[in-house]
């Protein structure tokens, strides 16, 4: 059975349960024509079920399901049957009547089944006995199967219920079949459907396995199918054709309404298939609270169903069938109305794009449609609502006939691509998409030109082609484009607007003084002017790397400008860059909880994803997990809700940090990032997350130094920016990497040289770990315990990256005991155990008695050894060395990483002379007797 193959074997085996004295009632539910009986038939045809089927009826027959079955036992003249039920006999004796009948029937090594349809209808004597045999089967050899409609109220599902909530009962709930599996049943009714056909019934049968059959049969008397020469082909499908069965069942229940509950289904059809409740409320004229009222109703008549604020209508031909209801003047006469309404409507969202498209059309007014959606486009993309201006556009695409609307149409729609960039990695499209862009305006240089459009008007094309081009991280080509925007414009009118994508040109090759150079001067080019704010914006990110107080000055000014002239996109924008600086500092979150509030409530979803991602960033940094976790799963939502396909990896990889924050095994975290594309674990904007804090932090949290650095260098090559202010990788890189004697590496020189290069405090403060490091090995303890107190003060908001620095501090080759740690060490292990972290907690409470062991006097090096240059913490692995103990072993036993022990050996071999271990184990014992 196409589909069905889990819930067929499920029938099966309940049916292999009862066959073993484990009786069950299953009920099965779903909504009419989703196949419960044609399920049943298939997989217990063999069987010989007894069948008793409930009908509709005013007064229903009293155990009218049970005596249809039992007569039939009677017709075979078995002996076990001749009993009729009285309508006044007591439904438990009904119930164990039954019950001996099909404990008679029960042999062969198979059950007694019984199986009830339609029992949504029965009456309260049938429901009361099948209570009675679910309490009664637990050791029969008896199946009873019921099948009821799961969306209609009714005695049945309040007993369903009942059973249930006791366990009595089991239930297999059918939903929709899948397009592809609507397909297959076509194909086999036809013995192979056109595709076109295919396609037709894939839409409108909307999952229904019955609704196949009357739409081939709809199309055949239309004669949108016929067949020659014993091939199937398809003819001109019409536009719908409601079937009989159903269109009649959808007319009786519009005719049972009121005119309240008649013109609320009404307005919900020419808004299209599903609705915001909100907006159905602004067209319909009725308020919320009233409004819930008579969809609830509209919900009982089988009509439509809310869920989450959305209307929808339990069918697509539903829909199709109470606008067939109507007369087609007072369709179009409504659906003008409606689209008037949704004019001067303020919300930005695709649902209303998708809506005002369709009530264009239905109203036979496409001009008026492709206007209204290309104001409503360039609206959104005011706004910071890319995405609904995309759906809009789109749309009047496919209405516009006239060729200026159409020529305006697509210099919005490459505007509105080129905006997607500027929204942050978080939800970039692919640069496929940015390609579609570059591709686009190319046509419409060329078409412009060729119509000798103003200078000024072709300059914008080329500015929204840069901008493509910068999503693209295609430097030089966006500079061509802004060089040829120049040259369009010689009397300067877009100089700010050229100077702003320089700006951001410069920013893109890390040439912040340039842009920051640029950014001025796009401000003072006219202060008072939109662009200024971006500006502002622009010369904020230019400072941020150097000097985070001067850009948060620049963020500030840009707030207040946006506050001034009333502009929510660059208030969303602003406060998201405040954010973002209060997030490399460990900040307080409020700035990021308004830019998302902020955003959200002017529908710039995109810039309110962006803030609700970065909130995860900074709950992971300070460890509330909880929290974090909390809105990792509110950007899912977000991303479903929204049908942003990008932000589920990114609440993907969101999850996956979280899982190896708290030291779940590595194994749950790869399953996280299993669907994250490969290519997107290769881009520089997400190598810091992916590597840094998923890979390296599940290494670290199990205490696997090598592994963790592996992954940092991983993550660091990805990034290929000296400075990723964004990110703790660098710092930890360069902690660890000096812990294990590696400092060779550019980025650790450069950031011993200079950690406070270093904007992000989780960056650098285990940089000035590693600074300390490096000046006590030095002996310059003063110097060190300096920086460590820095170091381990810059970390006070960040207490998992604070305690992991102590415990790497700690393990270090740092020579005598460092006492000024015994404090941190101390914290930094509750830290671990409160967080259930107990590899690392050990290790703090080993590497405590190590350094207690250190403080204690130990006797020199031997006056040979220490001529070769040996030195004492050399002469203790060496004694490990002698006594037969692996590298791994000796870094367990002294509390250090393996590489550094490594690294001991190595130098022991070369200050030695000797060839392997076993000869310098040999050339040391003389002066290690003990």
């Amino acid at each position: 059975m196409i589909g069905r193959d889990e819930e067929v074997r499920s029938i099966l085996d309940a049916a292999a349960q009862a066959a073993r004295g484990e009786g069950r009632v299953l009920v099965i539910e779903g909504e009419a024509g989703i196949g419960k009986t044609r399920l049943v038939g298939e997989a217990l045809t063999a069987a010989q079920p007894l069948i008793g089927r409930a009908v509709p009826a005013s007064h229903p027959v009293p155990y009218r399901p049970f005596a249809e079955a039992l007569m039939a036992v009677e017709r075979a003249g078995a002996a076990s049957a001749g009993r009729t039920l009285d309508p006044l006999l007591s439904p438990i004796v009904a119930g164990e009547t039954v019950l001996r009948v099909l404990r008679d029937r029960a042999g062969r090594g198979g059950p007694g089944i019984l199986v009830l349809e339609d029992l949504h209808w029965a009456d309260e004597q049938t429901l009361a006995s099948v209570e009675y045999l679910a309490d009664s089967l637990a050791r029969e050899p008896v199946l009873v199967v019921a099948a009821l409609r799961a969306e209609e109220a009714s005695p049945a599902q309040d007993m369903v219920q009942r059973l249930a909530a006791r366990h009595a009962v089991d239930r297999l709930d059918l939903g929709r079949l899948s397009g592809p599996d609507i397909a297959r049943i076509c194909d086999e009714c036809l013995g192979g459907a056109p595709a076109a056909v295919g396609d037709y019934v894939r839409h409108y049968a909307d999952g229904i396995p019955r609704l196949v059959e009357e739409l081939l049969g709809t199309l055949l008397s239309s004669g949108g199918l016929r067949q020659v020469d014993g091939v199937w082909v398809a003819g001109e499908l019409p536009a719908l054709v409601i079937p009989g069965a159903f269109g009649t069942a959808v007319t009786r229940r519009l005719a049972a309404l009121g005119p309240d509950e008649r013109r609320v289904v009404s307005v919900a059809a020419a808004l299209g298939r599903r609705s915001a409740l909100s907006l159905l409320s602004l067209v319909s004229g009725f308020p919320e609270n009233r409004l819930a009222d008579l969809v609830a109703r509209l919900s009982s008549a089988y009509l439509l169903v809310e869920r989450h604020g959305t209307v929808e209508f339990r069918h697509t031909l539903t829909r199709e069938a109470v606008l067939t209801s109507l007369p087609a003047g007072e369709r179009e006469l409504l659906a003008s109305a409606a689209l008037t309404v949704l004019e001067s409507a303020e919300a930005q969202s695709g649902d209303i794009a998708e809506s005002m498209a369709g009530l264009a059309t239905l109203a036979r007014q496409p001009a008026r449609g492709a206007y209204v959606l290309l104001t409503f486009a360039r609206r959104a993309r005011a706004c910071g609502a890319p995405a609904p201006a995309e759906i809009a556009l789109t749309r009047a695409r496919e209405l516009a006939v006239d060729p200026e609307t159409i020529d305006q149409i697509d210099e919005e729609t490459l505007a509105v691509l080129a905006s997607w960039r500027a929204r942050g990695s978080l939800v970039r499209v692919h640069v496929s998409r940015l390609d579609q862009a570059v591709e686009l305006g190319r046509h419409l240089a060329l078409r412009l030109e060729a119509g000798n459009a103003p200078p000024e008007r072709r300059a914008r094309i080329q500015l929204a082609v840069a901008r493509a081009h910068l999503g693209a991280k295609r430097w030089e080509q966006a500079a061509a484009n802004a060089a040829q925007a120049r040259r369009l414009d010689p009397r300067g009118r877009l100089r700010q607007e050229i100077d702003l994508i320089r700006a951001d040109i410069a920013i893109g090759r890390d040439r912040h003084r340039e842009a920051e150079r640029l950014a001025q001067a796009a401000f003072d080019t006219d202060p008072e002017h939109p662009l200024a704010g971006e500006a502002l914006l622009i010369l904020g990110r230019a400072r941020r790397p150097n000097d985070a107080d001067r850009a948060r000055d620049a963020f500030a000014r840009a707030l207040a400008f946006a506050e001034r002239r009333s502009m929510p996109d660059l208030i969303a924008g602003s406060l998201n860059e405040i954010g973002t600086l209060d997030l490399l500092r460990n900040g307080t979150p409020d700035a990021l909880e308004q830019a998302r509030g902020q955003a959200f409530a002017i529908g710039a979803v995109v810039a309110g994803t962006v803030a609700q991602f970065n909130l995860v960033v900074l709950h992971l940094f300070r460890h509330e997990l909880d929290r974090a976790e909390s809105r990792a799963a509110e950007l899912l939502d977000l991303a479903h809700r929204h049908r942003m396909g990008p932000l589920e990896y990114a609440a993907s990889i969101a999850r996956a940090a979280v899982a190896a924050s708290r030291g779940d095994d590595i194994s749950a975290v790869e399953e996280l990032l299993r669907h994250v594309p490969e290519a997107l674990k290769a881009d520089p904007e997400w190598s810091s997350l992916i590597w840094g804090h998923c890979y390296a932090v599940a290494a670290i949290n199990r205490d696997d130094s090598d592994a963790a650095r592996l992954a940092l260098r991983h993550a660091h090559g990805l990034m290929q920016i000296p400075d990723p202010h964004h990110s703790p990788v660098p710092g930890l890189l360069t902690l660890l990497s000096v812990v294990a004697g590696e400092d060779y590496h550019e980025t650790v020189r450069t950031l011993l040289q200079d950690p406070d290069r270093l904007s992000h405090a989780a960056a650098r403060g285990p940089a000035l770990a590693a600074c300390a490091i490096r000046e006590a090995r030095q002996g310059n303890r003063a110097r060190a315990n300096v920086l460590l107190r820095e170091a381990f003060g810059t970390l006070a908001a960040t207490p998992w990256f604070q305690a992991v620095t102590v415990r790497h501090v700690a393990a270090s080759d740092v020579g005598p005991a460092w006492p000024e740690l015994a404090p941190y060490l101390q914290h930094a292990r509750g830290f671990f155990e409160a967080a259930a972290l107990g590899t690392l907690a050990q290790a703090c409470a080993g590497t405590s008695a190590a350094h207690a062991t250190r403080a204690a006097p130990r006797a020199g090096v031997p006056f040979d050894l220490k001529a070769a240059g040996v030195t004492a913490r050399e002469l203790e692995v060496a004694g490990l060395v002698i006594r037969g103990l692996s590298n791994r072993e000796i870094a367990q036993h002294l509390f250090l990483s393996p590489r550094t022990i490594d690294k001991h050996v190595e130098r022991l071999l070369q200050k030695m002379g000797c060839p392997n271990r076993t000869a310098l184990a040999l050339r040391l014992t003389p002066f290690l007797p003990s």
